[in-house]
């Protein structure tokens, strides 16, 4: 970059580091679609494309955000709440790369798939992708479906930002990624009495709480307390929330402790959230 204008805008000196913006926000989050965009310098990229393209567009432009800066979706499983908005999207944004195990794209139904298949890349559940400024590293996560992943998103400025979500169990693994995160899109998935008490039936409550299903808020909180108090993570959003088994309200209740030691936020599973930023001034995470 030159030392024109646009330098001086994007950086800012904090703690001795020059550090460029880095915002982030959750599109959609829960069993009715997930979409998570992460921004820096005017790049962007998306985990997981789970709504329809048109309600994508709609709520970006709630927050000024400009699709057409999107360079990559990495795609976690092949769960339609994951996927759904895929092959339309990458129809109407022709240059946007999507990145996915062999596992999930095995089993990705046909009609969600983008139709420029040479756009599609596979990664393993162990591995690293570069895009622009960011370094989206691919982890395995245990979840009912074949190679799935979560992904740590590391940023040219030093800002690291994790999407945790459809997680059956904490393992070591995404305690050690999650320490590392400044920001985090973290599952509080069900109540646990809620979905004691709710009208599930009993197969796929035994399948939410096994190993391979989802992450109740006790599970997440105790993840989330479990990290030294000076744990870079200064914003944390709670995603994937629960229709039937838990409400925003009980989700706050949990992680109220924990208030004073990060920004706590809980993603709407029928809007757009708001647009979060790694720096001070914004409204952010570091306020």
């Amino acid at each position: 970059m030159d030392n024109g204008t646009k330098d001086t805008e994007t950086k800012q000196s904090i703690g001795g580091k020059d550090r460029r913006i880095v915002q982030i926000c959750s599109l959609a989050s829960g069993s009715n679609g997930n979409a998570y965009y992460v921004q820096c310098e005017g790049v962007s990229l998306l985990v997981d494309c789970g709504i329809s393209f048109r309600e994508l567009s709609n709520r970006a432009k709630k927050r000024g955000i400009d699709l057409k800066q999107l360079s990559a979706l990495f795609i976690t499983h092949e769960h339609s709440d994951h996927v759904r908005g895929m092959k339309v999207m990458t129809n109407h944004l022709k240059h946007v790369n999507v990145y996915m195990t062999a596992g999930t794209k095995k089993n990705v139904k046909e009609y969600y798939m983008p139709i420029n298949r040479s756009r599609v890349h596979l990664i393993g559940q162990e591995s690293e992708t570069v895009v622009g400024p960011f370094k989206v590293r691919s982890f395995a996560k245990p979840h009912d479906v074949p190679e799935p992943v979560s992904y740590t998103i590391e940023v040219e400025n030093g800002a690291t930002i994790g999407v945790y979500t459809d997680i059956g169990e904490v393992t070591d693994r995404l305690r050690d990624e999650l320490s590392k995160c400044d920001m985090a899109f973290l599952e509080s998935n069900y109540d646990v009495e809620m979905l004691r008490k709710g009208h599930y039936p009993q197969n796929l409550k035994d399948r939410i709480v096994g190993g391979d299903g989802h992450l109740s808020n006790r599970q997440a909180y105790d993840l989330v307390s479990s990290l030294p108090a000076d744990s870079r993570l200064k914003c944390l959003i709670l995603s994937h929330i629960s229709a039937d088994n838990n409400k925003p309200e009980i989700v706050r209740d949990v992680f109220g402790s924990l208030s004073y030691r990060m920004r706590i936020e809980v993603a709407s599973r029928h809007d757009v959230g708001l647009l979060f930023g790694d720096m001070p001034w914004q409204d952010g995470c570091d306020d």
